[in-house]
């Protein structure tokens, strides 16, 4: 459970390293003048650490003129061809970890069937191949996507085609097999496909299987420079092989003007069980560099290796000022409501560290409202500064999609990105891996929620000092079913003094106190991912951004959970913000909206602010006036689960609109929409912006993805499950 305290650590900073001392505001009377006599030898410890520092001490790596910028060996640099409507990096998943890659697999489409329904558990059904299908396919790792509908008989082809699209597809990891023509010497023109259903019963199945071509053993960029000071990170790892083991040897050089002979970077052998294997070398200042990159199997041959983007970590070229924000963390919980956290008013305390460490000390936003209660299309807004109406495929990106992410404006700017995350409707499947060097999901567990999550943070934190960082952070720990870790299980149960939710339906205020139980262990989780902040040297420059995707109900308008009601509960979430330049305890009232967080954080790191419906939220932070009359009098739209279901805020007024019928509230004088204005009430101006948005998102959308192009896999499954998403 959390740790009463007071002030965070004080850094006692010297030439050669970083000591950290930790005070706190509830010492007992006369701890400073017992501590007294000691303040001299204290002094000649720190002296004698000063200069033993070399030996014993860990230090924070720090440049002349600050942290080192990234920049990327993109795939045109090895002569490789991408597609010309590739909009994002290619991404590969090796166990946990995705990343961007010089050359993917290429997937061969060997059979494709849309409408097979089915009775038993067993299936068995031979796929006619495609036409133009190589010969030593037969060779070659399989991938095959599922989709079951739950139907007794197929769709129309336009509606299956349809549902193809915007309904899960998996990838079962087992209890599938293809059987080729045992004739080897004839070009084969059918597969036998036997797949076992996890459950049997009428049905209808989506049937996609593929193969995956190979890579290039071999890759040359020539012509590279480096500055004194670079370091070159190289990753690779095994494809395809999925529980299977397989092993390599990789091996990378680098020739450079006047050096005799190439340096070997890299010598190893790797094995497809370890995920990716990563090395950084410092390569110093050169010229006239030519980086080779081969890979081969151990035994000889080929072998199915895939070599990761490489980064150049190089100083920065010239001094930034100060303060200045170098880093972004930015944390998302998923299903935090923001009338929950007691830094925004809420009865009990849920939120302790969140109040003192971010909301007292950085800038606060009180009216924030997602676009979708639902955790996918909610984070697509967040990353593509998108409205819910407006995504191609609601909650998903995809390869071809031109809008850049977040995480894609930062790399630019020279920032090193890497998610840590839960995976289920965050899955990089869906997208969310696109602006990310390293896309880390963390299989959906109850009892550890969390607790990965911000460990994979703080450690990436302390290797990444020096580096320019963006660090995403997301966590389904207080998302339903509500369990916390352990030590939490009697928290707010014996409170005395007044109700903190009132309103709450009595068959719910079981949940609703589990609920405020995971907001209060996820605060001690950001409580330690600050430590490590001061601890590491990185607080006085880092932005720490902290949101929620949506929120949550408990019977206040007769329904529970999120998704299907566009109710301040559902849409209402947090957004603090605290780091360098940001105002301290700043509370801002002017409505703003989810797809605001992407153009503010571009605009506080000084990267180029990306067109799109968000607005940079700096001037109302730091100059309310004429920024927070243009920002009040705009429309937030949003929508919902529901038939026809779209939504629009302006100023005072909310307008809900589905299955046909409009109903308004006026916010000042009914905060919990209870009472909607009467049914003759009207609002022609925003009922005409809505319809003028919901027109607009339909120009220019990129058509959506063939379906099933990036399935998820079994474990992705088994989070989506667990938390709601699928039967």
């Amino acid at each position: 459970m959390g740790r009463a305290r007071g002030k965070r650590a004080r850094f006692l900073r010297t030439e050669s390293c970083v000591l950290i001392s930790r005070t706190s505001s509830q010492a007992a009377p006369g701890r400073a003048a017992l501590a007294a006599p000691w303040s001299r030898l204290l002094a000649l410890l720190l002296l004698v650490a000063t200069f033993s520092c070399e030996t014993g001490c860990k230090r924070a790596p720090t440049t002349a003129t600050g942290p080192a910028t990234v920049s990327r060996l993109e795939p045109a640099r090895f002569g490789l061809a991408v597609p010309a409507d590739a909009a994002h990096a290619a991404m590969v998943q090796l166990r946990d970890e995705a990343r961007p890659v010089l050359a993917p697999p290429p997937r061969i489409r060997l059979a494709e069937r849309l409408d097979l329904p089915v009775q038993t558990r067993q299936v068995k059904i031979e796929l006619e191949l495609a036409s133009g299908v190589p010969a030593d396919t037969r060779d070659r790792p399989l991938v095959l996507a599922v989709q079951e509908l739950p139907l007794r008989r197929a769709l129309p082809a336009d509606a299956m085609a349809g549902v193809a699209t915007q309904t899960f597809w998996h990838r079962p990891a087992e209890g599938w097999s293809v059987e080729w023509p045992r004739a080897t010497t004839a070009k084969a023109t059918r597969v036998k496909l036997l797949y076992t259903r996890p459950h049997g019963g009428p049905g209808v199945l989506n049937l996609r299987l593929d193969a995956l071509g190979r890579v290039p053993q071999r890759l040359v960029a020539s012509d590279l420079e480096f500055a004194e000071g670079t370091v070159l990170v190289l990753a690779a790892g095994i494809a395809g092989h999925g529980e299977k083991d397989a092993r390599a040897r990789i091996r990378a050089t680098l020739g450079c003007a006047g050096s005799a002979a190439p340096r070997t970077l890299v010598d190893h052998e790797i094995q497809s069980r370890d995920g990716w294997f990563e090395a950084a070398r410092p390569v110093g200042a050169a010229r006239g560099c030519t980086l080779v990159l081969e890979a081969g199997a151990s035994g000889g041959g080929m072998a199915d290796v895939v070599w990761a983007v490489p980064r150049i970590r190089a100083p920065a070229p010239v001094p930034r000022p100060t303060p200045a924000i170098e880093n972004v963390v930015l944390i998302s919980l998923d299903t935090l409501r923001a009338d929950h956290l007691s830094g925004y008013g809420y009865g009990r305390a849920t939120s302790p560290v969140i109040d003192r460490e971010l909301i007292a000390a950085g800038s606060t936003f009180l009216d924030v409202t997602t676009t979708f209660p639902q955790t996918d299309i909610s984070h697509q807004s967040l990353f593509t500064g998108r409205w819910a109406a407006a995504q191609p495929v609601r909650g998903r990106l995809t390869a071809t999609d031109p809008e850049p992410t977040l995480g894609e404006i930062l790399q630019r700017d020279g920032l090193e990105t890497a998610a840590f995350t839960e995976d289920a409707l965050l899955s990089g499947a869906f997208g969310f891996w696109y602006g990310f060097d390293t896309f880390v999901e963390r299989s959906f567990a109850h009892d550890r929620r969390g607790t990965r999550t911000f460990a994979d943070g703080i450690r990436f934190l302390e290797e990444h000092r020096g580096v320019r960082f963006f660090l995403f952070l997301h966590t389904y720990l207080t998302h339903d079913p509500y369990v916390p870790p352990p030590g939490y299980e009697t928290l707010f149960r014996d409170e005395r003094g007044p109700d903190p939710a009132p309103w709450v339906p009595r068959q719910h205020r079981a949940q609703l106190d589990a609920y405020d139980r995971t907001i209060r262990a996820a605060d001690d989780l950001v409580d330690k991912l600050l430590d490590a902040l001061e601890r590491t040297g990185l607080a006085a420059t880092t932005l720490v951004v902290l949101l929620s995707d949506h929120g949550e109900s408990f019977g206040e308008h007769g329904m529970g959970g999120h998704g299907f009601a566009a109710y301040r509960e559902q849409l209402g979430i947090p957004l603090i913000l605290r780091g360098p330049g940001i105002p301290t305890g700043r509370r801002i009232e002017t409505p703003v909206s989810i797809v605001d967080v992407r153009p503010t954080i571009a605009a506080l790191v000084g990267a180029p602010v990306p067109p799109g419906p968000g607005r940079d939220l700096v001037g109302l932070m730091q100059a309310p006036g004429p920024a927070t009359a243009r920002l009040r009098d705009r429309p937030l739209f949003f929508s919902w689960l529901r038939p026809g279901a779209a939504g629009a805020r302006q100023g005072n007024l909310k307008l809900l609109r589905s299955s046909g019928s409009t109903v308004i509230y006026d916010l000042p004088a009914d905060p919990h929409e209870w009472k909607p204005l009467p049914s003759d009430a009207r609002a022609p101006g925003l009922e005409a912006k809505l319809d003028e948005h919901l027109a607009a998102s339909t120009v220019g959308v990129p058509s959506p993805p063939p379906p099933g192009d990036q399935p998820v896999d079994a474990r992705t499954e088994r989070s989506l499950r667990a938390l709601g998403y699928i039967d």
